[in-house]
């Protein structure tokens, strides 16, 4: 009789990662002012609002995020905390975009907690299509995709509630 492998499968590491993502990690659409070109006075354009799908894990080891990063891409940074700090230095790992759509995508079988949340990010990323540069919305668009935000956001405090009880 051949000893069994202990080699996880992919799909044991997605349902890994769902339960990770769960626990320590963030489902967040970031909204903030996209930047005007200097050679556009301000008055010549409204105000344009960018947002950005994000999926990301903060950690003092690094380990549990560069499996996600092996199995997702994405970014991960060191975040150093200032010396004297009784604050430890973190990793953390970010997928955006369409990027973390598949990622959501993946897991979101697995995903208990952040579940409703991945449901909001993936509708928020199929809003987003892909446009190419110099893109103008439409009407009615960023209105939609602010209330996809604003609907996170709520999910997202949610959760801090309930820590409550």
């Amino acid at each position: 009789m051949q000893p069994q492998s202990t080699t996880p499968t992919r799909q044991h590491l997605i349902a890994w990662a769902a339960g990770f993502i769960d626990g320590e990690g963030s489902v967040l659409i970031d909204r903030y002012p996209r930047r005007r070109s200097r050679a556009v006075k301000p008055r010549e354009l409204p105000q344009r609002t960018r947002y950005t799908l994000s999926v990301s894990a903060v950690q003092v080891k690094i380990a549990p995020l560069l499996r996600l990063q092996g199995l997702f891409g994405g970014n991960l940074n060191l975040k150093r905390r200032p010396e004297g700090s009784s604050h430890q230095d973190v990793f953390r790992w970010q997928v955006v975009c369409s990027a973390a759509a598949d990622m959501l995508r993946e897991t979101i079988p697995f995903l208990t907690v952040k579940a409703e949340a991945a449901q909001i990010a993936l509708e928020f990323q199929a809003m987003m299509g892909r446009h190419r540069v110099g893109y103008r919305m439409g009407p009615g668009e960023q209105e939609a995709r602010d209330a996809k935000y604003q609907r996170l956001r709520a999910v997202n405090r949610v959760g801090r509630r309930d820590l409550a009880h």
